[in-house]
């Protein structure tokens, strides 16, 4: 522009100084006001929006010279003033339409660059472009194009910054959409698919759409899929604990169920109520969304009711065993009381014994062990007292001297169960003999049944010689220490 201004003065003044040495009157006022209108036009782009004005006046300054050439400056002045016309017509055409667009171009790239989010990502730049665009439009409206023109150039440049910053953060929501997808699949592979299937489901298509929406160079709804995506994450990860902790609390039940229908609950009743107040106060935790305290609670009272319940099988096995024992014990001891000669004489005493097994059976097979167990002892208990009082009768006939098979097949010893005050060889021989050192008599006569002199049994049944010399041969062979006093069945 600076260069065409030059050219045009260095013509005016060679046009001048042809002017002055022939005294000619040059229209310099009508060319100089053409050539400015013409620069100006240039300036509002008349090219673009009034190029056949632009054309015409550029062609009549041009005839304004050639005038001048030929020294017809009435011509001159003539073309010059068509020249401004046709300048001034392109200008007033002109300058609308370029407010017009360039305001409409710093409106499209404050459209793109709230597209990509500029109003989060760069909020200083686009709150300026669209201020200058508010601004530039009001002096539209007002037809001050001009200055409507120079401040959408302003709202441009600062929406076109805006919509850079924006874009550089393209990078960064990459990250974001592999990080989340990332949690995803690993909430996945953590159950999440079990309790959180709809969520993950979402999390995944609000993915994608962020990932079509970066391709369109749409960030804000790129962003805004991305803020759906963490936060439909955020709920299968609630959902996801919120379902295991609860699955936990269910498990814990069972256990509780389970220590609550055992017969020897009340030996664990400590663990158990600990374990009890655990669950009630998970439940609470997991309506109040505290998931992961739910989850401990939980844990920790399963782990309290396994180990009770574990204790408790034991126990009950050891329970189990030892009444299978009694019981066994009690129906051999009444099968040799029957087998009896003297059976007759007590038989009412032998018929309460039956009830009493029967119950302790029943008893076991309804895994009620120790009620099992003190109904065998009480029937072992009845069963010593009968053999007492055959041994009693069996005695009496001996003293009588009766010699009936029932007498001599009496002179046997059973062994009695009395867990307080066992037998034993010392102490039978003392019963029968009124000497306790008489017990190698015992021994000596039943070693077939005594395997070891210090280990006898409930039901055992000994035959007693008579003290004749041989027999007290025989127990000053066997002299030696007595048997230990106690040890009579070292099962029970």
């Amino acid at each position: 522009m600076k260069t065409a201004q030059t050219a045009f003065m260095l013509l005016m003044i060679t046009v001048l100084a042809g002017a002055v040495s022939c005294r000619l009157k040059v229209p310099l006022k009508e060319m100089s006001l053409a050539k400015s209108a013409i620069t100006r036009a240039g300036e509002v782009k008349a090219d673009k929006y009034a190029p056949d004005d632009l054309k015409r006046a550029k062609e009549f300054l041009s005839l304004s010279h050639a005038d001048i050439k030929k020294e017809d400056t009435s011509k001159a002045e003539e073309n010059a003033k068509k020249s401004l016309a046709y300048g001034t017509d392109a200008i007033n055409k002109s300058l609308p339409l370029l407010s017009k667009d360039t305001l409409d171009e710093a409106k499209k790239l404050i459209a793109d660059a709230e597209r990509m989010n500029a109003e989060r990502y760069a909020s200083s730049d686009f709150s300026d472009a669209r201020s200058k665009a508010g601004e530039a439009e009001k002096l539209h409206g007002d037809k001050s194009f001009w200055e409507s023109y120079l401040v959408s150039k302003k709202a441009i440049a600062a929406a076109t910054a805006a919509r850079d910053k924006a874009e550089a953060r393209i990078p960064e929501l990459q990250n974001r959409i592999a990080s989340i997808r990332g949690e995803a699949d690993n909430l996945k592979s953590a159950r999440g698919s079990e309790f959180a299937s709809s969520e993950l489901a979402q999390v995944s298509s609000r993915l994608d759409a962020a990932t079509a929406g970066i391709g369109q160079k749409n960030l804000k709804d790129a962003s805004r899929a991305i803020d759906d995506a963490e936060s439909a994450l955020n709920r299968a990860k609630g959902n996801t604990k919120r379902g295991i902790a609860a699955e936990k609390i269910r498990n814990a039940e069972k256990e509780l169920d389970i220590a609550n229908s055992s017969k020897m609950k009340d030996q664990f009743a400590a663990d158990i109520q600990r374990a009890s107040t655990l669950i009630t106060n998970a439940k609470s935790d997991l309506s109040s969304g505290s998931f992961d305290a739910a989850a401990t609670k939980a844990d920790e009272a399963t782990a309290l009711l396994k180990s009770a319940n574990s204790n408790m099988t034991v126990k009950a096995q050891e329970l189990k065993k030892t009444a299978q024992e009694k019981l066994e014990a009690a129906e051999n001891a009444l099968k040799k009381i029957k087998e009896s000669p003297l059976a007759s004489h007590m038989q009412a005493d032998i018929d309460a014994v039956q009830p009493l097994i029967d119950q302790s059976r029943g008893f076991l097979n309804n895994d009620a062990y120790q009620d099992s167990i003190a109904k065998s002892d009480e029937a072992l208990a009845r069963i010593n007292q009968i053999n007492i009082a055959m041994e009693k009768k069996a005695e009496e006939l001996r003293l009588k001297g009766d010699t009936s098979k029932e007498a001599k097949e009496e002179q046997v010893y059973v062994v009695k169960y009395n867990p307080k005050k066992r037998d034993c060889l010392w102490r039978i021989a003392y019963y029968v003999y009124k000497d306790a050192k008489l017990w190698p008599v015992i021994y000596t006569a039943n070693k077939d049944k005594i395997k070891d002199p210090d280990l006898i049994f409930p039901g055992q049944k000994f035959s007693i010689p008579s003290m004749d010399k041989k027999s007290d041969d025989a127990g000053k062979k066997e002299k030696g220490k007595p048997p230990v006093e106690g040890t009579v069945d070292k099962r029970d």
